[in-house]
C-alpha cells in the first residue's frame, strides 16, 4: 500500500536503524565487540560501541520527539514481521497519549504479531 500525502498531516519518518547490520543480514555490525542487536543496547550510549552510538542518536534525534513510535522486527526474511510498541508508563519521557497513539498505529499495520513493551530498556 502507498501513503497519500494529500490525506496526511504532520511528518512520517522511517528510519533503518542499523543499515550496516541490515546489509550483513545480522543483528549486529562486524565492528561491535559484543553480540546482540540494537534493541539489546537501547536507548544507546554516545560513548559506546558503533551500535550503541547509532541507537543513542536515533533516540535523541528522533524517538524522544515523536508523537507515535512503532518498531518493526523480524528474525529473518522467512519470519513474519513483529510490531513493537510501548505500554503507557514505560518511558518516563513519553506521555500517555504517545503510548495510546503508538498502539493504535501498531495495530493498523495488520502484522500477525504485536508485542507490547512493558519494561523500559537501559537508562530510560
Amino acid at each position: 500500500n502507498e501513503l497519500d500525502p494529500g490525506k496526511m498531516s504532520g511528518t512520517l519518518i522511517y528510519c533503518l536503524p542499523n543499515p550496516l547490520a541490515f546489509r550483513e543480514k545480522s543483528r549486529a555490525t562486524m565492528f561491535d565487540p559484543k553480540p546482540g542487536g540494537m534493541n539489546r543496547v537501547w536507548p544507546g550510549d554516545p560513548q559506546g560501541s558503533l551500535t550503541e552510538c547509532m541507537a543513542h542518536k536515533i533516540w535523541t534525534e528522533l524517538v524522544s520527539h515523536a508523537d507515535e513510535v512503532v518498531d518493526l522486527h523480524t528474525a529473518s526474511r522467512y519470519c513474519p514481521v513483529w510490531v513493537f510498541y510501548e505500554a503507557d508508563g514505560v518511558s518516563e519521557k513519553a506521555p500517555s497519549e504517545t503510548a495510546r497513539r503508538s498502539e493504535e498505529m501498531a495495530r493498523l499495520f495488520g502484522a500477525p504479531i504485536l508485542y507490547v513493551e512493558t519494561e523500559a530498556y537501559g537508562g530510560r
